[in-house]
Formats: structure tokens, sequence, C-alpha cells
């Protein structure tokens, strides 16, 4: 067996030292420290069931970029129909064709879709925890939540990330402030859909 695709009873076993790494090689990503109070429930105003849909891709690559940008940026926001229809894949992995119906699909009147993409470890999944959108402000946490055990990965290895998330709130601009937090918990009750099969 290759000494790097260890069990993933081994993995579990470092999950605390593989999340500190993953996050510290987190620093050149458009993002913050987990809220202070993290541990504790989502803010009284928090949304913690939006629709998503995720994409992954081997190395640092995007996979996706906003209309008409040559550099990608992340959170980009999609705020009607033609913008999203305008969205550039760069690469197209598995489910590629439902992130695009994704994108078709929503509707602009009522909702907003945010995109953002970043790196992460092949044996974790970045999971929404939950969002706050309002007028000016728009706030999105992640957490990290170790992959299904019967997903074969390598710990340390880097995948990359997309994710589109539906959020409730029809900007039609992006809002003034807009920020992404990353913790090694999840404080909405996200279901541990990973336990089953593990020891």
């Amino acid at each position: 067996m290759n000494a790097l695709r260890q069990p993933r009873r081994r993995v579990l076993g470092a999950g605390a030292a593989a999340v500190a790494a993953l996050l510290a090689g987190c620093s050149d990503v458009s993002t913050r420290d987990p809220p202070e109070d993290e541990g504790r429930g989502p803010p009284d105003d928090a949304i913690t069931d939006p629709a998503i849909e995720t994409l992954r891709a081997d190395g640092d690559e995007p996979i996706v970029r906003p209309p008409d940008e040559e550099a990608p940026r992340s959170p980009f926001f999609l705020t009607d129909a033609e913008s999203a229809a305008a969205v550039e894949f760069d690469r197209e992995p598995a489910g590629t064709d439902d992130a695009r119906a994704f994108l078709e699909e929503a509707d602009y009147d009522d909702e907003t879709v945010v995109v953002y993409q970043g790196p992460v470890d092949e044996c974790f999944e970045r999971r929404v925890d939950y969002l706050v959108a309002t007028e000016d402000d728009f706030d999105l946490e992640f957490c990290w939540v170790m992959r299904p055990a019967t997903v074969a990965c390598e710990a340390g290895r880097q995948e990359t990330q997309s994710t589109f998330v539906r959020v409730p709130y029809p900007y039609d601009q992006p809002p003034t402030t807009a920020s992404v937090g990353e913790g090694s918990s999840c404080r909405s009750a996200v279901p541990d859909e990973d336990a089953e099969g593990r020891e």
C-alpha cells in the first residue's frame, strides 16, 4: 500500500493536526478567522440550509471564473441570468453539468448565486455552515468535514473546491461588505453523513 494513501482510520487519528495544517495552508485565500464564539449556534438571522452545488478538481488551478475576467476572484456574485450564463468553466470535473444547471435554474428575481473556490485537502470537504445576507452585508461561513470513509484520499494532497450557493436575497449588485469565514467545527446542525463505516 502506498504509505501516503493511508487507511481512513489513520487520517482520523491525525484529524486535528490535519485541520490545523489545512487552515494554515489557506492563508492566500480571501478568508478570515472564525468567530470567537465558534462552537455556539449560528446567529439568529442565519440561513443554515441554502441550496448548494460543489465541484472538485485536482491541483490548485481555478475551476470557474467570473464573466469577462481573466483573473479569478473569490467569492463572486451572480445577480442575473446573463452573468450566470457567462461564467467561464476553465475545467470540467464530474458534476459540471449539474453546476451549470444550478446556475441556469436559479430565480434571480428572488435570489443571488455566490461562488466561492479555494484549496482543500483531498480528505476534507469545505461545507457551508451558514450564511447571513442583508442589503449591505454578506457573511458566508464554512466548516471543515471529513469526507466519507469510502472515498480514497491522500492526506495533505491539495485539490480545488468550487462551491455554488443560492442566497435567498436578490442583490442588484454585490453588497458593500462581503466576508468568508472557515472553521474546524460546524456551528449549525450539520448531519454527520461521514461517520458510517469509520473506525
